[in-house]
């Protein structure tokens, strides 16, 4: 590939646990910290899980929105925004700020700009708070349709002992204990069961029918909105007509499809204005060198010029906890595992990273240069065996497939960043790469200082490696020494980075292995001044 033709990134941001933006990522890294702690979890205890907590720069976030619009839109946008979406356009922020004249140059490109922000477990939380708003709505509406008052076929049960429907009726949770579980969970289902034969309810919703099926009349541009707005107001009177609470079908806010794998990217379209194709790929623990791939392909192939490409997750939450630590992936002892030591598991995290990439020879003719790597070969693969651990072949395809496409010789790569999750696969992942590494390849692994954002973590290695890369210099991973499983440090023979060390060669490889088995190889250059 000719010099003109080759990717670079023009821009990058970032946020991550212990660290809103790029700066103070590296910043973690050269110091050998971690941004792992123990935090409150709700049901999951405050000491029991380590997690990696995503820290904004909100005060920028808020100065780059008020930017294009006004402080009163920003508001309210920080105000509905989900966690993928807010730290998505955070780290875009970051990335347009990396130099002046980079969002001129996208926008002037437009069409000709993909935004590819890939996801690990998408917003999560956003629909763990709506079935928690329509459970509780239920219950309430529940109760009150199941009164006697207002249900004939439960006042014939309690004056005749007969069954509606010859149903099998609930046992009734008054005749167990006062404050108990059992009491709580009977009422649930004693209410639900009366609700449904309410002769009440069932008026009340013949009524809702008949309201719903008013007509938009003639006016096609103005009536749809008017008959919803009509709708409205007729449900309200509705409501207030039997003095019931709101039905549970309203209590669900719509941010829940507002909070989709693709809003994130969507999101971007908006603010920058542009529009070219903006997706998210699901990759799980591959998402960004997946997103990174499908970018480069495309720009390869002249669908586009520049891409903004990333990941993104949710902070950690406490289903996304458990459900680890049920699969036996994250250890409940309150203390961090870094990799290669004791194999006892890894940590949640969240937060987003994305990168501008493009063309190297589109943005300079607008006067910009790159500020990172140039992207040699990109690869992804299936293992096509196991849900959660690597197969002997399916991670070697796609590395062989990015080296193959980056055409150097194993004796240039300086660095190579594992996936290296504190499980007993780092083992397996450590001899795959130095069956391609050089002799003198350094290998990372940063899990034990940022966590497993489930999407997102391959980004925030593969910027601390590119940074490396550009300095000379793999950053402390803050491993400690005597923590290093025996058998494991036999097999790395001293090429497993601990504290700082220097790097003598051009290019960095990094390898991120996911759920379902999907790998993807990234293979950088450093970056030319």
């Amino acid at each position: 590939m000719n010099r003109d033709d080759r990717i670079a990134v023009f821009g990058w941001g970032s946020v991550a646990p212990g660290a809103p933006d790029v700066p103070s990522l590296r910043a973690l890294a050269e110091e050998g910290r971690s941004a792992l702690s123990t935090s409150p979890l709700g049901p999951m205890g405050d000491s029991l899980f380590v997690v990696g907590n995503p820290v904004v720069d909100e005060a920028r976030l808020r100065r780059w929105l008020a930017a294009r619009s006004n402080d009163a839109r920003a508001a309210q946008w920080l105000a509905r925004a989900g966690d993928c979406v807010r730290f998505t356009v955070a780290s875009c922020a970051e990335a347009l700020e990396s130099q002046p004249g980079l969002e001129d140059a996208l926008r002037a490109l437009d069409g000709r700009v993909r935004i590819i922000i890939g996801t690990g477990l998408t917003d999560l939380g956003e629909a763990f708070r709506a079935r928690e708003d329509l459970a509780k709505a239920r219950r309430t509406w529940d109760a009150f349709w199941a009164q006697p008052e207002r249900n004939a076929a439960l006042r014939a049960w309690v004056a005749e002992g007969k069954a509606p429907d010859g149903a099998e009726v609930p046992t009734d949770y008054k005749s167990l204990a006062i404050d108990s579980i059992e009491r709580y969970d009977a009422m649930l289902a004693w209410n639900a069961f009366w609700c449904a034969r309410s002769d009440a309810r069932a008026q009340f919703d013949a009524r809702l029918r008949e309201i719903e099926r008013s007509p938009v009349g003639l006016d096609i541009d103005r009536g749809p909105l008017r008959a919803i707005a009509a709708r409205q107001r007729a449900l309200r009177a509705l409501v207030e007509s039997v003095g019931a609470p709101p039905p549970p079908w309203e209590s669900v806010d719509p941010q829940l499809l507002w909070s989709i794998p693709n809003a994130p990217a969507a999101e971007l379209t908006m603010l920058l204005g542009l529009h070219g194709p903006a997706f998210a790929p699901a990759g799980a623990c591959a998402a960004f060198g997946l997103s990174l791939s499908l970018a480069c392909e495309a720009i390869r192939h002249g669908e586009c010029d520049a891409a903004i490409v990333g990941a993104c997750d949710p902070r950690p939450l406490p289903e996304v906890v458990a459900a680890f630590h049920r699969a036996r992936l994250t250890p409940a002892c309150g203390t961090r595992n870094d990799p290669f030591t004791e194999l006892r598991g890894t940590h949640v995290a969240g937060g987003a990273c994305l990168w501008i990439i493009a063309r190297e020879s589109v943005l300079r003719a607008r006067g910009l240069a790159p500020i990172g790597p140039t992207v040699l070969g990109c690869a992804v693969s299936s293992d096509a065996e196991h849900m959660i651990t690597p197969s002997e072949d399916g991670p070697r395809r796609a590395i062989a497939a990015a080296l193959a496409q980056a055409n150097i010789d194993a004796s240039t790569i300086a660095l190579w960043d594992l996936h290296a999750s504190g499980t007993p696969g780092d083992a397996r992942e450590l001899t795959h790469a130095r069956h391609f590494a050089g002799e003198h390849t350094a290998f990372t692994a940063r899990k034990g200082q940022l966590g497993h954002g489930m999407g997102v973590a391959g980004g925030w290695e593969l910027t601390l490696a590119a940074l490396a890369l550009d300095e000379g210099r793999a950053f402390d991973t803050g491993i400690p020494d005597e923590k290093l499983h025996p058998a494991i440090a036999a097999r790395a023979h001293g090429a497993l980075v601990t504290r700082e060390r220097a790097l003598a060669h051009e290019h960095a490889v990094k390898v991120s292995l996911g759920v379902g088995g999907i790998t993807s190889a990234v293979v950088l250059e450093k970056r030319t001044r």
